[in-house]
């Protein structure tokens, strides 16, 4: 860590070595570890929240949202039609940020993209008696992550399901997956309310 902050990665803040009662005193919950390294200014972001802050500023700077399925309705050296719905937008370029859909217009385009969907189920969890804002992001453990919201909510995940295509769905084995391995580092979390 300290050799990319080094490099260029300066958001990782001070790096401490911290031994397990160190690491609990940050992390409450964390069940018996032989230590730590904690990243002070390693920080989250609430995607819905993000989201909604995009959207709103690019609306207030002129951008009209139109909310609907898309498809290129056609394209030619210098003219790109995309359809939404009934609304026809035309321009002289494109730009593709469509997700895990991005791969079937960069084909309609003509090339392309290795882009495919992968399903990370997650749970949510609250500690309505616990002031979980402080609490460090856990990661480091298999592929799995521990961040916190304030007041108190803790965010266990992510599956990593690269067969699952676009079936946007919770499977029994997905949660038992993000519950086990959240419980085997945090056993303190088993108490907590399932939210979400």
């Amino acid at each position: 860590m300290i050799r990319r902050r080094e490099d260029g990665l300066g958001n990782v803040g001070e790096v401490t070595l911290l031994d397990p009662s160190g690491a609990r005193a940050l992390f409450p919950p964390l069940g018996d570890i032989f230590g730590a390294i904690h990243a002070s200014d390693a920080s989250r972001v609430n995607g819905r929240i993000l989201r909604d802050a995009l959207r709103s500023a690019c609306q207030r700077n002129g951008c009209e949202l139109i909310v609907g399925d898309a498809e290129l309705a056609s394209v030619s050296e210098s003219l790109i039609e995309v359809k939404v719905g009934s609304t026809l937008v035309q321009g002289s370029a494109v730009i593709i940020a469509a997700g895990a859909w991005s791969c079937y217009l960069a084909e309609k385009l003509g090339f392309a993209l290795p882009i495919f969907p992968q399903r990370g189920q997650i749970v949510h969890l609250d500690m309505p008696d616990a002031y979980t804002g402080d609490w460090p992001i856990i990661v480091g453990y298999y592929d799995q992550y521990i961040l916190t919201f304030r007041p108190n909510r803790v965010v266990c995940g992510a599956t990593r399901e690269s067969d699952s295509g676009y079936e946007v769905r919770l499977t029994a084995a997905g949660v038992k997956s993000v519950l086990d391995e959240g419980l085997a580092v945090a056993p303190g979390l088993g108490n907590a309310t399932f939210a979400e």
